[in-house]
């Protein structure tokens, strides 16, 4: 259905465009007797500023940051550039409340809940499969980070996790022509050479285009750890007439790491050891990992009448992942560091689609004004994998042991799951006075997917059907200008687990989850600063393996807690990133009295970020920057008898903005982890060893 979208699409686009030139006088004349609706792209943001005024708040649509009832992070472009951002990790090291294992792929969560490998939209997209481990910073203008159920924003899936969602806003051409070259180091020995072109041409500038390009290789700061990357992306828009506006990219990201360093479990009853060198790597060299992805998106929006527009959004992507061995997962198997690496022989492809036609505008009805969205949204998502234990490989965390590489599997790829899904969406913002409005939405939802035998290419568990309405509701109140008071309410709803290796249900599909968050926020923008705080409590039904071995549904998981903010400049010359985060996460009715109260696995308490940038007078130009970053303790059973230590780490910096031979340069150049403090990272159970001390170099030249 999806493959034949774009061609309709293109009718579409050159009928509008058509008719809007045919018009003829009698159609100018007419449209300069009314004042047109002009489709503003909000996100706009300072050159020189760590604070993004507004977001794209998924199916909502642009709205400015400081009027949304919901907690947002947004990571704009000068923090991507000024950080020298180029995995999670990088980014979500701003935000509180989120927390990421040391893997290539999205391994997160966001207020204890993990994202799953669908968590990531595009634009308000679900249903880009590549996004979660291509790392493709280079075509993104800002990253939007979302606290909460995501069912009503983005849809039903992964991406509706209860933690939240990740939004890549793309790229596009600005209004100045830019010619940006970029050359950057990584200790040991990764160099990295990019570039950003910009235009906009023809009659008016109506036309526009944006392309980077970028290729990394060499050595991280973890020994025999290299990536080796090449990333492409071309964004086109055209402005066909004063209320119709095409915007489309198309992205390649290639993106080779061998030799990953394993993540790890604990046995039952161990206590987590001292970590061994964190630059010493515990991979086999025999160890690959390559991701690849392809995606195409199309996005138009026309202003059909005064205070209304639609838009039309397509994506299609792929992600790839070539036939590889690897030993990248293991347990530690006793105080001594001994350590069982399991190997196996895997290959998958991800073939995603989605389509979403929206209308939002204005209406009257009396003294009210009502803000109306109305939505439809569709995805289709198609998996191809094989995999197959080639081995076992004993290592040690303090002495490094290779084995000779494993032989081949030789497993096809093949089907493993499709999955379909589609939902309407129905909103209105309701202002009652310029201070006093409130939210009211739904998302009405459809999920079906069905797994299939690698053995038979039979349907070997199916899940079941999902019909189930999702509603959001919210209380707003601006006490002053720029500012805000909300109360809110949001239910989602999330895919049934699927039982482990290991249970008695092995491979069963679980009924979906209902998940449920209550909020209390204020936001207030004052003097080129956002602060913000937000009282949360959110509800999500347990899943584990009981005692009987059987994988199941029982009790459930409360969250409690308050998130507090401040991004911008508070003072000349000094921008702040800063937050703090609490959660009080404990286990309720789980049927197992000694578990009952107990802190979920991978879950801290305490969370903290702290990121200063500051333009030294003396020096004009030189800016010196710092961060402070901090995660609690936290347990890696739910018995609570497996305790992680929390730790804190320190980066520091300086760039340098001059002109050479007339040409805008900038000098980046940063240490992270500067003390070396070599520590676990826990997500979801497992550990990841933290990185080493890592140096960052990055020139950068605007001509």
């Amino acid at each position: 259905m999806y493959r034949s979208l774009p061609l309709a699409v293109f009718g579409l686009l050159v009928f509008s465009a058509q008719a809007e030139q045919s018009a003829g006088p009698v159609a100018d004349a007419s449209a300069q007797a009314e004042t047109p609706t002009t489709i503003v792209v909000v996100g706009e943001r300072s050159d020189d500023s760590v604070r993004a005024d507004a977001a794209s708040v998924g199916v909502l649509g642009d709205m400015a940051v400081v009027e949304a009832p919901y907690s947002i992070n947004v990571i704009n472009a000068h923090l991507l550039d000024i950080q020298q951002i180029s995995t999670y990790g990088d980014f979500l090291k701003n935000v509180p409340g989120a927390s990421t294992g040391n893997v290539t792929v999205g391994f997160l969560s966001l207020r204890g809940f993990s994202l799953g490998s669908d968590g990531y939209l595009y634009d308000g997209m679900p249903g880009h499969a590549a996004i979660g481990d291509t790392y493709q910073t280079d075509s993104t203008d800002r990253i939007e980070i979302f606290k909460g159920p995501g069912t009503f924003l983005a849809g039903f899936g992964g991406a509706s996790s209860l933690g939240g969602t990740l939004n890549y806003v793309p790229k596009r051409a600005q209004g100045e022509p830019l010619t940006r070259i970029e050359a950057g180091y990584e200790n040991r020995s990764q160099f990295t050479v990019a570039s950003d072109l910009s235009r906009r041409f023809g009659e008016g500038e109506r036309f526009g285009a944006r392309l980077n390009l970028r290729v990394r290789d060499g050595e991280q700061a973890v020994e025999h750890y290299e990536w080796n990357q090449t990333a492409a992306s071309l964004a086109l828009d055209w402005d066909a007439s004063s209320t119709l506006k095409m915007f489309s990219v198309f992205e390649y990201a290639d993106n080779h790491l061998p030799t990953l360093p394993p993540f790890l479990i604990l046995s039952p009853g161990l206590q987590p050891p001292e970590p061994g060198d964190t630059t010493a790597n515990l991979a086999q060299s025999w160890d690959d990992y390559q991701s690849r992805g392809y995606s195409g998106y199309g996005r138009i929006d026309w202003s059909m009448a005064q205070d209304w527009t639609t838009s039309l959004q397509i994506l299609s992507s792929v992600s790839e992942r070539p036939k590889h061995k690897n030993a990248r997962f293991g347990s530690i198997d006793n105080a001594q560091g001994d350590v069982t690496l399991f190997a196996g022989e895997e290959n998958s492809e991800t073939n995603s689609d989605s389509v979403q036609l929206s209308f939002r505008g204005k209406a009257q009805t009396g003294a009210l004004t009502h803000r109306i969205t109305l939505a439809y949204l569709a995805t289709s998502e198609t998996n191809r994998s094989s995999y197959g234990p080639i081995g076992a490989v004993a290592t040690n965390l303090y002495a490094p042991v290779q084995a000779a590489e494993p032989p081949d599997a030789g497993l096809p790829l093949l089907l493993s799951s499709k999955s379909r899904s589609n939902s309407v969406v129905i909103s209105d913002i309701v202002e009652f006075t310029p201070r006093w409005s409130v939210l009211l939405a739904a998302r009405r939802a459809e999920y079906e997917q069905d797994n299939f035998s690698y053995a038979t290419g039979a349907t070997r568990t199916a899940t079941p059907g999902v019909a189930d309405t999702s509603p959001t509701a919210a209380i707003m109140f601006k006490p002053v200008d720029d500012s805000l008071i909300y109360v809110s309410f949001g239910e989602g709803v999330e895919q049934g687990g699927e039982a482990p290796l290991g249970a008695l249900n092995a491979g069963a599909r679980l009924e979906a989850l209902v998940t449920e968050q209550y909020e209390l926020g204020f936001k207030l923008q004052r003097g080129g600063v956002l602060y913000t705080l937000a009282l949360f409590d959110l509800l999500r039904p347990s899943e584990f393996v009981n005692s009987a071995g059987i994988y199941v549904q029982d009790g459930e998981q409360r969250h409690r807690g308050i998130e507090l903010g401040a991004n911008g400049r508070v003072l000349p010359g000094l921008d702040v990133m800063a937050g703090l985060s609490w959660i009080d996460p404990e286990s309720e009715s789980t049927g197992n009295p000694a578990l009952d109260g107990n802190r979920p696995v991978s879950v801290p308490r305490f969370t903290g970020n702290l990121f200063l940038d500051y333009a030294l007078k003396a020096v004009p130009g030189l800016y010196l920057n710092g961060g402070v970053y901090h995660n609690g303790k936290q347990f890696l059973d739910q018995a609570n008898t497996q305790e992680l230590d929390g730790w804190t780490r320190f980066d520091a910096g300086l760039r340098y903005q001059t002109r050479i031979s007339d040409v805008s340069t900038q000098f980046i150049l940063a240490a992270e982890n500067i003390s070396n403090e070599e520590y676990w990272i826990g997500e979801q159970g497992i550990l990841t060893y933290a990185d080493p001390m890592t140096l960052k170099f990055t020139s950068r030249f605007d001509f």
